[in-house]
Formats: C-alpha cells, structure tokens, sequence
C-alpha cells in the first residue's frame, strides 16, 4: 500500500492569501492617498488600520466558512461511501440473477450490466442517483471512476479512491476490513 498523498485544500493557501490582501490593502491606500487631499486618508495610522484589516477578514471568512467546508467534506465522503455500497448491492442483486456470476468488465461496462437495457434489467434501485462521467463510468463526488475489484469467488468491491483522487491510499471508501 501506498503512503497518503498529500492533500492540499483551499485552508492551505490562507497565509499566503492574507498576506496578498494586506499588501494590496496598503498599495491601494497609497494609490488613494496619492489622489486624496484628507489628512485622514494619507495618514500613516490609516494605512496601518487597512494593512492589519486584511488578516482580521480572512481570519473571520475562515471562521465562517470553514465548518461549512468540512461539513461538505464529510458528506462528500459519506455520500461515496454509501454509493459504493449501493453499487455492490446492485453487483449482489446480479450475482444472484445469474447463477452466482460477477459481471465482468471495466466500471463503464459494469455500468452498462447494472442499469441494463429495460426496466426488468435494472441491477440498481431506481432512486438511486449516480454520477456518470463523459466516458460512461460512474464516478465518486470528486469526479474519479469507482473501482470494481474482483476478490475471486468472494465478491466484488466497489472503491473510491477518495478526497486525494488515488487509489489504494489510506483515504479509498469504503474502509473495509482486511479479509
């Protein structure tokens, strides 16, 4: 098994995005003093207050926006989760329809088995809402193509590859316990 990859989120870029902010809060405060004639404005101790305002902003965005980022990071993995389950479910239902076969092939012919031709065909509950890229495979809430993995006369897996978008890291979904 690979090591994780390093997963490098929006968060990440915080420092280097205050700190844009705040030289870009002075160079527009010189520019405006260039053109203004209030004491105020060309006043050091204002161009101070703008300089130390960036950090205080983006320190409260961070505050406000960033349980909503981890709360839509924990549905997106939830939600692969239980989509590969329902996927294995759907390869189950076919394995017994068909005198305990898996379906062969890659994720986009899978695909094309367990949504069958006609309704009567149809492996996959019908609420059941998946995202299929340009290719014809199903994909996970970060846009890669699930992994059906055959363990022989066994079962067949469906993987995320999870957040980090590779597969076999320490991230993949759903955990399963090694058998």
């Amino acid at each position: 098994m690979t090591p994780p990859a390093t997963v490098i989120t929006p968060w990440d870029y915080i420092p280097v995005v205050t700190l844009c902010l705040s030289v870009a809060a002075l160079y527009l405060t010189s520019v405006v003093a260039s053109f203004s004639k209030a004491n105020w404005v060309t006043s050091r101790g204002y161009r101070i207050f703008l300089f130390a305002l960036a950090p205080i902003l983006v320190t409260m965005l961070v505050a406000v926006f960033g349980s909503r980022m981890s709360r839509y990071q924990s549905y997106r993995i939830s939600k692969a989760g239980d989509e590969a389950r329902r996927l294995e479910n759907g390869v189950f239902v076919y394995f017994q329809a068909h005198e305990n076969k898996f379906p062969d092939g890659n994720n986009r012919e899978i695909m094309k088995v367990l949504i069958g031709a006609d309704e009567n065909a149809t492996f996959i509950q019908k609420n059941t809402i998946l995202s299929i890229n340009n290719k014809g495979e199903v994909v996970d809430p970060w846009g890669t193509p699930y992994h059906f993995s055959l363990i022989p006369d066994k079962e067949l897996r469906v993987i995320s590859a999870g957040p980090d978008k590779v597969l076999g890291t320490n991230d993949d979904l759903p955990k399963h316990k090694e058998s």
